[in-house]
């Protein structure tokens, strides 16, 4: 399934920088966010660093402006600004108004620029033209550490609330972001990169829905949909791959996760053109386990077939890690058939799953599994699945799908992930997904058929000191 861009990254500019060379040698390329009239801090920058030094320094600057608004009665004219471009060649100038809302606009545009003109740097310094930064310094840390290309530093926000006063000017309202917290991000005054990240952070930006604070938008909404820490190097996905199998994983399932691999090992998945990825995320910092991070590293390794995020591996996060699965199945695996979703202690039988998908002709809206109507929220405070009336206000959920084996297609999990960024986190993550966000797309949810509910199961023995499922089908 084709994603459907929500927004474009504007690249059309009135004015391009002409003293401003990038070569493969290139060690930093400094964007400025600067608003169009204040022309003193621009100068602040120039004269704190000239052109000369960071040159000599393997160090670009460009400062990213955008049109004067019609509205706003500004001490400055467009020729000024063509004057002060023609005497330093270090503005970038979008055709965009000049605008708090237009923020992301224009950080999107310094991004895209430096990603694409010199693609062969080694860092990206995002500062705003009021932020004071040593220049010595930020080459002392990056040639200090041996920083990989999937670099993004800075000031991290936890926890951080929108703002719904009316009368504050970063006030953002229910409509534009329904959710209570943002997700973690980086204060935009000052953070580095690579341009291998500024490059996927502008290519998945615009299939999101435009938020027009910048630096939660690219570095915590965006950039949290890029993120997992562990990708999978034994899968294959083939324009004519039947099925993905995602299986979610505690991550300190190890033996269950060997009795899968072992019940049905990759060449046997690879006769039936099948994959299968399991879903990992990190190891809690509150939690004794009996693994380690270097073990899980040493099994994915091993098996290739581990996609692990940054986020800690918690029943809170199971929304994250269902999302995370579903949106690597629909991104990498574009053209198979089908995708079954199961949990680590789920019991399976791949045959009769075949079987069931290879007799009847189901459609690409595909969403079929075993069906939960009219189940209510659990409010026992001493229970670990209790939601509050906060979580959901509510009595009773949507219908949903039961998390632990389902089956869609790669176009209804990519409309799922597209979705779900507009509601409410929601932390059981099979009625988030199948239920909440499915109900808000208008698909309907297919029952399994009778000859294939749980009980074709029973003779299913989980034989835990082989590692192995055996199943009498």
């Amino acid at each position: 399934m084709t994603r459907i861009a929500l927004f474009n990254i504007i690249t059309d500019v009135s004015l391009q920088p002409s003293n401003t060379t990038c070569q493969n040698s290139q060690f930093l390329v400094i964007i400025v966010t600067s608003y169009v009239e204040h022309v003193e801090l621009r100068n602040a920058h120039r004269t704190t660093y000239p052109a000369e030094i960071l040159s000599k320094a393997n160090t670009t600057r460009v400062f990213l402006l955008a049109q004067i608004p019609d509205d706003e009665d500004l001490s400055i004219t467009q020729s000024t600004i063509n004057e002060e471009s023609e005497t330093f060649g270090d503005i970038l100038q979008g055709t965009f108004d000049d605008t708090y809302r237009n923020l992301t606009l224009k950080h999107l545009m310094g991004l895209k620029w430096a990603s694409t003109t010199c693609p062969n740097a080694s860092y990206i310094l995002k500062v705003d033209d009021d932020s004071v930064y040593i220049l010595e310094t930020i080459h002392v840390l990056l040639r200090s550490f041996n920083y990989t290309s999937t670099l993004l530093m800075g000031y991290i926000n936890n926890f951080t609330v929108p703002i719904r006063d009316s009368d504050s000017k970063w006030r953002v309202t229910w409509k534009e972001y329904p959710n209570l917290e943002y997700p973690h991000f980086l204060s935009g005054w000052y953070y580095i990169t690579t341009p291998q990240v500024a490059a996927a952070l502008c290519d998945e930006a615009v299939y999101h829905r435009y938020f027009w604070i910048d630096d939660i938008f690219v570095t915590g909404m965006v950039r949290e949909s890029l993120d997992v820490s562990l990708q999978p190097s034994n899968t294959t996905c083939q324009n004519s791959q039947f099925l993905v199998i995602i299986v979610t994983s505690y991550v300190e399932h190890v033996e269950l996760r060997n009795a899968h691999r072992t019940t049905y090992p990759a060449e046997t998945l690879s006769k039936s053109n099948t994959t299968r990825v399991f879903l990992l995320a990190q190891i809690p910092d509150d939690e004794d386990l009996n693994i380690t991070q270097s073990a899980i590293n040493e099994e994915s390794e091993t098996f290739g077939d581990i996609l692990q995020g940054t986020f800690d591996d918690t029943y809170r996060n199971l929304t994250l890690k269902h999302l995370m699965g579903l949106k690597w199945a629909s991104t990498t695996c574009p053209n198979a058939s089908y995708i079954l979703k199961v949990d680590d202690d789920s019991v399976y039988i791949l045959g009769t799953t075949h079987d069931l998908l290879r007799s009847s002709n189901y459609t690409s809206t595909l969403l079929m599994g075993y069906i939960n109507n009219h189940t209510v929220p659990i409010r026992d405070s001493d229970n670990k699945w209790r939601v509050t009336w906060k979580e959901y206000p509510s009595l009773k959920y949507p219908h949903f799908l039961s998390g632990w084996y389902y089956i869609t297609t790669p176009r209804v999990a990519a409309a799922l992930c597209d979705e779900a960024v507009y509601h409410r986190y929601f932390w059981i993550d099979d009625i988030f997904v199948t239920g909440m966000v499915r109900e808000s797309l208008g698909i309907n949810l297919t029952e399994l058929p009778n000859e294939f509910g749980p009980y074709i199961y029973m003779d299913c023995v989980y034989v835990i000191e082989q590692n192995y499922f055996d199943c009498k089908a």
